[in-house]
C-alpha cells in the first residue's frame, strides 16, 4: 500500500486490495528478481540488496541469506 493512502485504509474508506502491487509480475516486466524478506543491506555500486535468511517456526533456515 502506498503510504499516503494508509489513513484511508485505516479509516475503512478504501479497499487495500484495489491498490495492491503484484511484485512478482513487476519483476518479470522490469527484469529484476523479487524475494520477500527482511532487508539487511544495500550495495549501491553493484545495485544489490541483501535480505536475511527465511526461517520456519523452529528456527530452521528455509531460504539462505
Amino acid at each position: 500500500i502506498w503510504k499516503p493512502l494508509l489513513h484511508e485504509v485505516a479509516a475503512g474508506s478504501m479497499d487495500p486490495n484495489t491498490h495492491q502491487l503484484e511484485y512478482v509480475a513487476q519483476a518479470r516486466w522490469h527484469y529484476f528478481e523479487f524475494q520477500q524478506g527482511e532487508l539487511t543491506g544495500i550495495d549501491r555500486e553493484r545495485k544489490l540488496v541483501k535480505v536475511a535468511a527465511c526461517l520456519d517456526q523452529d528456527g530452521a533456515e528455509l531460504l539462505p541469506a
